[in-house]
């Protein structure tokens, strides 16, 4: 089984000027990270009903989770084969939790994907792949202890730089006036310890350039990031480096290579649409994709679906405040993602709201 890279998260440090503010998109935090080794502009899943598709189509599937934006219906449907399908063996027995935590995840279900990686790791305990994706559903639900013993146990089942990443990921959480050494001990290490995978590469690339953002040096964070990669990125690695020109104040920069990017995006990703939405606000753009992450929200209210709470959250802060709204989306969030970075985003919305 390839090994696991967290990317089902979208987390990323996004400075406004006043500060470094949090934004946890949630979900994964590597490939998988997965948080896969498909490309952003293959933004549909198969045409094909997932119960009519192999083992390794399935396989397929739940790996391009983090390049594309596929409905909630068709995660649904996906998932439930996943649930239901019969294995030969212990080794896909242990290959279908994978998949299904993944997919959980990518679904920010984590207490669920924690429950089918628990029952992966009884069959498999040294599986880095399993253990990288646990050490990343924990971190998702605030239990960074037991991310730091899924870390360790990494030991001997796969490079130092995976390794030291895994460890650095969590400790960022836990640690956060910690940031310079972790930065530099990080660098280290890959220098030491390069990765030849394309997936392992854009997260740690990830991390470094959190890193680096969280220390307000968002110059140092953009040479982590290839702005020439970014129609080939999960959409983790796409948010960040639109955050990060943020930072550097290039607006209309982002608004013009996330227009061009989406074009054929069908849905857009919530994490994406809230960038366009903020880029378009600070250079005055316009309403187009204000009242496009308006729908969307409606859209998600309407269905129930809380999944993506973070992001309307994020949209009640910064493009369309209302502290109320923010506030009411943030808890609910708050209710499944219990990382540093959502319980800050939780912190910074009640923070708005007067008593």
């Amino acid at each position: 089984m390839t090994t696991y890279i967290p990317m089902g998260r979208i987390q990323s440090l996004f400075t406004l000027g006043l500060g470094i503010l949090l934004i946890a998109a949630g979900g994964w935090s590597g490939s998988a990270i997965g948080h896969e080794n498909h490309r952003h502009q293959d933004d549909k899943t198969s045409q094909h009903d997932p119960g009519t598709l192999s083992f390794v189509q399935l396989q397929e599937e739940v790996s391009r989770l983090p390049y594309l934006s596929a409905t909630d219906a068709e995660l649904d449907r996906l998932r439930e084969v996943l649930e239901q399908a019969n294995t030969s063996g212990e080794d896909e027995s242990v290959k279908r939790l994978y998949l299904l935590a993944r997919l959980q995840q990518h679904q920010h279900d984590f207490q669920a994907a924690q429950n089918s990686l628990t029952k992966a790791l009884e069959l498999a305990p040294h599986d880095a792949s399993l253990l990288l994706l646990s050490a990343s559903v924990a971190n998702n639900l605030g239990e960074h202890e037991q991310a730091l013993s899924a870390c360790r146990q990494l030991i001997g089942q796969t490079g130092n730089s995976l390794i030291a990443a895994c460890v650095t990921d969590t400790r960022m959480q836990m640690q956060p006036d910690n940031l310079p050494e972790l930065y530099q001990s990080l660098l280290r290490t890959i220098s030491l310890s390069p990765v030849a995978d394309t997936g392992q590469q854009y997260w740690i690339s990830q991390i470094l350039a959190e890193l680096a953002l969280g220390l307000d040096k968002p110059d140092a964070a953009m040479s982590h990031l290839d702005e020439s990669k970014l129609a080939g990125a999960p959409v983790s690695y796409v948010a960040l480096w639109a955050d990060v020109q943020f930072a550097l104040k290039n607006h209309q920069q982002v608004l013009d290579r996330l227009t061009a990017l989406t074009a054929s995006k069908s849905p857009i990703n919530d994490a994406l649409l809230l960038r366009l939405a903020m880029a378009e606000r600070f250079t005055q753009a316009g309403q187009q994709w204000l009242e496009a992450m308006q729908a969307r929200i409606s859209q998600r209210s309407a269905e129930h679906n809380y999944a993506h709470a973070a992001e309307m959250a994020k949209f009640y802060l910064y493009v369309d405040p209302d502290p109320q709204q923010a506030a009411y989306w943030a808890r609910l969030n708050a209710e499944h993602a219990k990382s540093a970075t959502d319980m800050a985003l939780l912190n910074k919305a009640k923070l708005q709201v007067v008593p």
